[in-house]
């Protein structure tokens, strides 16, 4: 198994599928494996949902949408699949692909094979071919990452000469050379990796938060549970629901799914709350949940919960 993807309340629709999918593919497509850092300045851009088992599949019990069917992948390799659909596909979130004890696919790094990956079994194989991971684009990534590892070795090793060298205060004739050696190959690095770019709401919300003095962190963790905030001395973890409305009233109207506060009070073993972002008021709200609501009270809201959001809630 490549990936182990955490609890979420999405789907295709959720306007933060792609983010959690990002997150919980670790920066890189579920199936080449190609990370967003190698691809440069575009890094989230070149990547896409892909439908696992196709939307085109004829089951009409069957959930293309779920989260659990979605994978983050790189634009190329969500082309190659397109609606392919076989038993013979092998599964990262299930099946041991390039990793575990038994892979099924080996290799991709060595010379003397010519950097091609080399299938262990007739599945190995079958997904070799429908990405077509042995083509000169995915052969040639493979060099360079290689590449690049090997710069970070030469660095490794640079530095603990030059360490050497100051330890003993000898041989400091050279100790110029081999620092310029190093600039160069830290400027190398540089302009070879970029940051990678973060959702714009996301960065809205981080940027609003820290403006007004409050602790938060980006954390991406199970049951939607996306920022960490510390209020009145208290860290929250909080899902972040953006709202695009313009309602500016006094009061406004939320409402929580019951099943959802069921799981978080049974799961959580933190305070949590919620966080309102009305973009186009550029106003954030904070409803902690853990603190206002009582666990024994929750079979008596129905399927929803309604609460408010007044000034008080309002994070100024």
């Amino acid at each position: 198994m490549e990936y182990q993807r955490k609890f979420r309340w999405a789907n295709y629709e959720t306007p933060k599928c792609k983010v959690y999918l990002r997150n919980d593919f670790s920066h890189e497509c579920a199936y080449c494996k190609l990370q967003e850092k190698e691809v440069g300045f575009i890094d989230a851009n070149y990547f896409e949902i892909d439908h696992f088992r196709p939307q085109s599949d004829k089951d009409q019990v069957f959930n293309p949408h779920l989260y659990s069917n979605l994978y983050y992948a790189c634009e190329k390799c969500n082309g190659e699949k397109s609606d392919t659909w076989s038993e013979m596909l092998l599964d990262p979130c299930k099946e041991d692909v390039f990793s575990g004890g038994c892979p099924a696919i080996v290799g991709g790094y060595d010379a003397d094979s010519l950097y091609k990956y080399i299938a262990q079994n007739e599945k190995g194989r079958y997904y070799i071919d429908t990405f077509k991971l042995n083509s000169r684009y995915h052969i040639r990534i493979r060099k360079r990452r290689i590449n690049r590892e090997n710069n970070i070795r030469q660095i490794d090793v640079l530095i603990d000469e030059i360490l050497h060298k100051l330890d003993n205060k000898k041989e400091l004739i050279n100790l110029e050379d081999l620092i310029k050696q190093l600039d160069q190959l830290r400027l190398t690095k540089k302009k070879e990796l970029s940051n990678l770019s973060s959702d714009e709401n996301f960065e809205l919300v981080e940027k609003y938060l820290t403006l007004r003095g409050v602790k938060n962190s980006i954390v991406l963790e199970e049951y939607n549970m996306d920022i960490k905030i510390k209020r009145e001395e208290i860290s929250y973890y909080c899902e972040l629901i953006i709202d695009e409305s313009d309602n500016d009233n006094e009061v406004k109207l939320k409402f929580l799914d019951t099943e959802k506060l069921k799981i978080w009070f049974t799961k959580l073993r933190y305070q949590f709350g919620m966080l309102y972002y009305y973009s186009k008021l550029d106003k954030l709200y904070f409803y902690p949940i853990s603190k206002l609501i009582n666990e024994s009270d929750i079979n008596g809201f129905g399927s929803r919960k309604q609460i408010k959001l007044t000034k008080a809630n309002l994070i100024v």
